[in-house]
């Protein structure tokens, strides 16, 4: 293999290989005392390509439909939600304040009450 340039950077490149070919290559890297990029580098250098394929395509898990809400509820749960946001930004932003602690707890209780309201759905 020709010596990389030092204006040529390494590039980390996933690759999907059977898992017979990973297993020669870790066992040659060990035998050698080299990485497996070094293993496969020298390799690339030397043998021609053979495509294995396209590879399967992973199936993804189907979600589950929505349950129907009420717009308006949802809009106002949304409006809600919001607040919460904007009350927690402001317990980030004056953490020293005594008042957060307070404000804190507070929204524990909400954040606790609102549970309660959405188990009963």
């Amino acid at each position: 293999m020709p010596a990389r340039k030092v204006d040529d950077p390494l590039v980390v490149t996933p690759v999907r290989l059977p898992q017979s070919v990973v297993t020669q290559l870790r066992a040659e890297a060990e035998a050698k005392g080299a990485s497996m990029s070094d293993v496969l580098r020298s390799r690339l250098a030397h043998e021609a390509v053979k495509p294995l394929g396209r590879p399967t395509p992973r199936k993804r898990a189907v979600a589950a439909a929505a349950p129907k809400v009420d717009p308006v509820l949802l809009r106002e749960l949304a409006k809600i939600g919001n607040n919460l946001n904007q009350i927690g930004r402001w317990c980030n932003t004056y953490k020293s304040e005594a008042d957060t602690v307070q404000v804190l707890r507070a929204l524990v209780a909400i954040e606790r009450r609102f549970a309660e309201c959405l188990s009963n759905f």
